[in-house]
């Protein structure tokens, strides 16, 4: 049964959407399955090539928690986030990728946790992988200590924090981010992340999860339109790295030294991965000419 939360804080769950109609059925009866009454679903069907917005009108007419958009124009990722978040009216927001699953208790979990917790400004569920990719079980950031502590336990989890990009966060945070960092790049969801750890103590939830989806449309190389060219083909992290220090400089504080670190260690693990490939070219070369 439903929580009866209609005096409680408005929440906008954000769905951004290209070619993703295989997963519109689950989607929606996941987002049907939300045990919190107060919220609005905003979707925004990106210019899909299939019948993504047929799909969505189908399964949710008539239900007044909806609210569809179709973009006439494709847009970039971090645009349609944008074009979401700043219509929502909810004091919280909450983004899923039509290919993710979250639990249906977690927003009624994480209000109730911010209740209990004043100073705290999201929570974020413990994540797992459709596939296994990061290992079998949950993975749970512990982000509620000082802010060197938190920003500290991003760093070293970075590669397993996606959940924290999907937490349920003050929604004029968010708009705040979208609206600063218009453009998409790689690695622009761990700005993201740092942003918010910054700015205050994140929770977590151990009860309830997101499953992210790793066959899905929102892992393609295609929903990320990022056009790497020139230096970005070798550095393709150079503009998070450049985003990292920019912050690290705009802080100088405790944190000054761990982000110069991680933006250092970013551009590394590019050169890294370039000799890599380098190598693996040469060998092939090699074996070709059968030296």
């Amino acid at each position: 049964m439903k929580q009866n939360n209609l005096k409680e804080p408005k929440v906008s769950v954000l769905v951004p959407i290209r070619n993703g109609a295989n997963y519109i059925p689950r989607k929606i009866e996941e987002l049907n399955s939300i045990t919190y009454d107060n919220i609005e679903i905003l979707i925004s069907v990106n210019q899909s090539t299939d019948n993504s917005f047929e799909k969505v009108q189908e399964l949710v007419t008539g239900s007044e928690r909806y609210k569809i958009f179709i973009q006439e124009e494709l847009l970039e990722i971090s645009q349609n986030f944008a074009f979401l978040v700043n219509r929502a009216k909810g004091d919280f927001v909450v983004f899923t990728a039509v290919d993710d699953v979250l639990s249906s208790t977690f927003i009624s979990e994480a209000l109730n946790m911010l209740k209990l917790d004043g100073d705290a400004i999201a929570v974020v569920a413990s994540s797992q992988y459709e596939l296994n990719s990061h290992g079998p079980e949950p993975v749970q950031l512990i982000l509620s200590g000082e802010r060197l502590e938190r920003l500290l336990e991003f760093i070293e989890n970075a590669r397993v924090s996606h959940a924290l990009f999907y937490c349920l966060a003050q929604r004029d945070l968010v708009k705040r981010f979208a609206n600063e960092y218009p453009k998409e790049f790689i690695g622009r969801d761990w700005v993201f992340n740092i942003e918010l750890l910054l700015q205050g103590r994140v929770l977590s939830t151990k009860r309830d999860t997101i499953i992210f989806g790793e066959r899905g449309t929102s892992r393609g190389n295609d929903a990320l339109r990022i056009n790497q060219k020139g230096l970005l083909k070798f550095l393709p992290y150079l503009p998070m790295a450049r985003r990292v220090l920019q912050i690290a400089l705009r802080e100088r504080d405790e944190v000054l030294f761990p982000l110069v670190k991680f933006a250092l260690n970013l551009l590394i693990g590019n050169v890294r991965r370039n000799l890599r490939i380098l190598a693996e070219e040469v060998i092939k070369l090699l074996k070709k000419s059968k030296f």
